[in-house]
């Protein structure tokens, strides 16, 4: 089984890396370019980890979330965002080893982490424009993350 990290991209990416991708999104104007940001992040993370990675973001801006799926495989079910994005990506010892170093008493919550066996599938559903659904499939389970909280359809 090889662990994953669902988590904001901005907390595995070093801050010179992730400030390049920031000006190659920007427009003339104070414009954004989500596809394009998408995508650079996404390869920053497939770089960092010699695997495909992925990334999109929240629709919602700053969240916390929960991952849901066969218990036995979540090791940790909670994740959130600072940068209104999201990514999924292979957990690294050597990313492992970062994320507790710098953020030892937001580790829980920081990032959810799933083991998942054979190729793995992700999907992130924007179906409402104000929020993002992220699907994770592997050889054998689905993982998902929450809907909107009930107060924000109020």
């Amino acid at each position: 089984m090889t662990k994953y990290i669902v988590t904001d991209p901005c907390y595995l990416i070093d801050k010179d890396v992730w400030s390049d991708c920031c000006k190659e999104a920007e427009l003339p104007n104070h414009g954004w370019d989500n596809e394009l940001f998408n995508a650079r992040v996404a390869n920053e993370l497939t770089k960092m980890t010699g695997q495909k990675a992925w990334a999109s973001d929240t629709g919602f801006g700053d969240w916390d979330n929960t991952i849901h799926g066969n218990p036995d495989k979540i090791i940790q079910s909670e994740f959130c965002a600072d940068s209104g994005m999201v990514s999924v990506c292979i957990l690294t010892e050597d990313m492992e080893a970062k994320l507790r170093a710098e953020y030892p008493y937001g580790f829980n919550t920081l990032g959810a982490i799933i083991e998942c066996d054979g190729e793995v599938q992700v999907k992130f559903d924007k179906d409402d424009p104000d929020w993002t659904v992220v699907y994770i499939d592997d050889s054998s389970d689905t993982f998902n993350s929450c809907l909107p909280p009930d107060e924000y359809d109020e």
